[in-house]
């Protein structure tokens, strides 16, 4: 879409809130921009979170519970806007405390979750 006057702005209205609205429900990775369909959108998605679990995370602090990690990415995942603490964690997951901080800590210097 090229912009070069304010009259374009309001005559494009909808497509701009079309495209806004895409820049938040999938990001603004190139590949994931340039896709055609939600559906390889979501797959590219899901392997870019699938590497960087496995590589930054799993692989380079020898994870052997990966199994643990999966739950609680999963559980960051789903309580996005939520506020919760390692202790509700804790007991929700039944994971122990010193392990979800550990794997917190790892979740947020691989830029996965903050």
């Amino acid at each position: 879409m090229e912009i070069k006057e304010d009259l374009d702005i309001v005559s494009k209205k909808q497509e701009i809130i079309k495209f806004f609205g895409e820049y938040l429900e999938f990001g603004s990775f190139p590949g994931v921009v340039i896709s055609d369909t939600n559906y390889q959108k979501i797959t590219i998605l899901q392997q870019y979170f699938e590497d960087v679990f496995e590589k930054d995370i799993a692989d380079r602090y020898q994870i052997r519970r990966k199994d643990k990690l999966t739950t609680l990415s999963k559980f960051y995942l789903t309580n996005i806007s939520n506020s919760i603490t390692f202790r509700k964690i804790e007991k929700f997951l039944k994971i122990p405390f010193l392990t979800i901080e550990k794997f917190s800590e790892y979740i947020q210097l691989a830029y996965l979750f903050f």
